[in-house]
């Protein structure tokens, strides 16, 4: 589907960004790819590509082209050239060889058109990839692959070209080919502090007299002192749906 004015203005009122600066890189006319039930908070930045992934949570960024099947948590930073892995060839059939499941490509189509009444082999389709999830407070570094189905814990970090074929715990940091833990943000009562707070469901600009340096452990104290004072309240925006965004688009 393409992109017209009406898109545009919608993505600029919802306060999601294409740019650094609040402009926007998105041109009329251009294709979009989007599903029905994907959700988009505000605040957050898809800095290149054309797809809206199924969840892009608040202060959020990628500079990664992302895909239909990624869910992304709130204060998460994906830096550029990150990739999925591509379809996953059925090793366990016959063969390797796409003709068992891909029976329109065409080196494949074309024989069998020639082949006439006599052609029965029957390609049987693969599942479709399962979705990726990154949950809140993740950075994930350049160069990154990730293999389809993984699950990325809050606070965790990947380093730049590591190859992800497994699920990352929370705040572990990993990194390799393939990728494997390297050590652990902080010690484990920190960690389980900071699960427990999960501070990503506030606004910082509710984190009062705070400095972005403060020791973790103040940190913890503030955030939990505050919610049991009332004074910090849950982080509730409205959602901007993949049903609205598709009406503003255009089949032409």
């Amino acid at each position: 589907m393409k992109i017209t004015e009406k898109t545009i203005e919608l993505f600029k009122n919802k306060k999601v960004f294409t740019t650094g600066n609040g402009s926007t890189r998105i041109k009329i006319g251009e294709s979009m790819w989007v599903c029905g039930d994907a959700k988009v908070e505000p605040y957050c930045e898809i800095l290149t590509g054309s797809v809206i992934p199924a969840f892009i949570g608040s202060f959020s960024y990628s500079w990664s082209a992302l895909a239909t099947d990624m869910w992304i948590k709130r204060y998460s930073s994906l830096a550029s050239g990150i990739r999925i892995f591509g379809v996953q060839h059925p090793y366990e059939r016959f063969a390797n060889s796409s003709v068992t499941y891909d029976s329109k490509a065409v080196l494949f189509a074309e024989k069998a058109k020639e082949s006439g009444g006599g052609y029965s082999f029957r390609a049987k389709a693969i599942p479709p990839r399962p979705p990726i999830f990154i949950e809140n407070d993740v950075w994930i570094g350049q160069n990154v692959a990730l293999k389809p189905g993984i699950h990325i814990g809050d606070g965790a970090i990947i380093a730049t070209g590591a190859v992800v074929t497994k699920d990352v715990p929370p705040y572990a940091i990993w990194g390799g080919v393939p990728a494997r833990l390297l050590k652990m943000r902080f010690p484990d009562k920190i960690i389980e502090d900071m699960l427990e707070l999960q501070w990503w469901d506030y606004c910082f600009t509710d984190f009062k007299d705070m400095d972005g340096d403060i020791p973790v452990e103040q940190f913890i104290d503030r955030i939990r002192n505050d919610v049991a004072a009332g004074r910090l309240n849950k982080y509730e925006p409205e959602v901007l749906t993949g049903t609205e965004i598709i009406k503003t688009l255009s089949l032409q």
